[in-house]
């Protein structure tokens, strides 16, 4: 977590190491963001934080449940990791 929620957005960054730069890792978060928004269960943008890119969610439908919240955080996750290893870099 980057920042309080506040009307239902998080703003989150994967960043699982400190092997690569922030660019890196911002161009790995922009790449989860397109992944996650394609496969059309959620859309999930980026912002500017911090002089960092991050991912944010807004989860504003009523029928949104943690769960749900939980399992595309998992997904984007795993996505990051995938992304992360294409590029050489190691994550636990």
């Amino acid at each position: 977590m980057v920042s309080p929620a506040h009307f239902g957005i998080v703003n989150f960054r994967f960043a699982p190491s400190k092997e690569a730069p922030d660019a890196t890792w911002d161009q790995i978060n922009q790449e989860m963001a397109r992944e996650v928004t394609a496969t059309g269960f959620a859309q999930v943008y980026t912002t500017q934080l911090r002089g960092r890119t991050v991912l944010r969610l807004c989860a504003i439908n009523p029928r949104t449940t943690p769960e749900d919240v939980l399992l595309e955080s998992t997904q984007a996750a795993e996505r990051g990791r995938r992304l992360a290893e294409e590029k050489g870099l190691q994550v636990g």
